[in-house]
C-alpha cells in the first residue's frame, strides 16, 4: 500500500514539473556579429562547426524533442547557456581580438583532447561526431586563425584583460 502512494507521488511530481520550463527562445542572430562576418571560413570548417558545435555554441540551437520534457529541459538549457558563455559563434565578432584568439585556442584544445563535442551529446546527435580528419582540420584552422588574429593585435589589445567564461 505504501508503494502505491510513493508511485502516485512520483507521477504527480513528474506531471507538475512539466509546467516549470526554462526560456528556450533563441536570441536573435545579427549577421554582422557572427564569426562569418570577421573570418572567411573554409566551407568544410563552416560545415563542421554548424554540424557539431552550433547547437550549444551559437544562437541557432536546434532543440530536440526531448528538450521539451522537464527536468531534461533544465539540464539542456544550462548546458547551452554554458556553451554560449564559453564560445558563441553568433556573437564572435563582438569580442575583442584577444578574446577571439583565446576562444579559438580553447576550442582547439578542447577538440584536440576529445572533450568537444561532449561525449554525452553524441549518442543522440551522431551527425556531430568528428572524424579524425574533421578534428585535425578544425585544430589546424583554429590554430592558424588564432595566430592570424594575434599577429594583427596592437600592444594595447594584447594588454587587455580577457574575462574568463563562467566555470573556468
Amino acid at each position: 500500500m505504501k508503494w502505491k502512494y510513493v508511485f502516485l507521488g512520483i507521477v504527480v511530481i513528474a506531471i507538475v514539473i512539466q509546467f516549470i520550463r526554462p526560456d528556450m527562445s533563441l536570441p536573435p542572430v545579427n549577421p554582422t556579429h557572427t564569426i562569418q562576418a570577421v573570418m572567411n571560413l573554409p566551407p568544410s570548417i563552416d560545415s563542421t562547426i554548424h554540424r557539431a558545435c552550433y547547437d550549444c555554441h551559437s544562437n541557432e540551437s536546434r532543440w530536440p524533442w526531448y528538450s521539451q520534457i522537464s527536468p531534461v529541459s533544465w539540464w539542456l538549457k544550462s548546458d547551452v547557456t554554458d556553451g554560449r558563455n564559453a564560445l558563441n559563434f553568433s556573437e564572435f565578432a563582438t569580442m575583442t581580438k584577444k578574446k577571439q584568439a583565446k576562444r579559438l585556442g580553447d576550442a582547439s584544445d578542447e577538440v584536440k583532447k576529445g572533450d568537444m563535442p561532449l561525449k554525452l551529446y553524441l549518442p543522440m546527435h551522431p551527425a556531430a561526431h568528428l572524424t579524425d580528419a574533421d578534428r585535425q582540420a578544425f585544430i589546424a584552422w583554429a590554430t592558424s586563425e588564432k595566430a592570424l588574429i594575434e599577429s594583427t593585435m596592437t600592444p594595447a589589445e594584447r594588454a587587455q584583460k580577457t574575462p574568463q567564461p563562467r566555470g573556468e
